[in-house]
């Protein structure tokens, strides 16, 4: 199932860390990219790649294409912190009332 909330990891930008002193091990930064919105996601842009990203960052550099389910904003606050999910709590939005 390809359902996903706001706070859903839908892929990792992985960078080389480029401040590591001298006889530290050179740890990457892994920075989650996350969905932002309840939905479904219809496609995965599979010819991602940096230089895509660079050169053409507003038509074909996209990640995914999601179908919107939910209310926008979102009531879910996303923080760094937040865990990955799974997915499991899907249906929650189906309890807001439209305005």
């Amino acid at each position: 199932e390809n359902v996903v909330t706001p706070s859903t990891v839908i892929a990792e930008l992985i960078l080389e860390n480029p401040n590591t002193a001298e006889g530290q091990t050179n740890e990457p930064l892994v920075i989650p990219l996350r969905a932002c919105v309840w939905g479904t996601i219809l496609e995965i842009n599979q010819g991602l790649t940096p230089k895509v990203i660079m050169e053409d960052p507003l038509l074909d550099g996209y990640l995914a294409v999601i179908l919107p389910s939910g209310r926008f904003p979102p009531n879910e606050v996303v923080s760094a912190s937040s865990p990955h999910e799974s997915g499991n709590d899907s249906k929650r939005h189906r309890s807001d009332k439209a305005e």
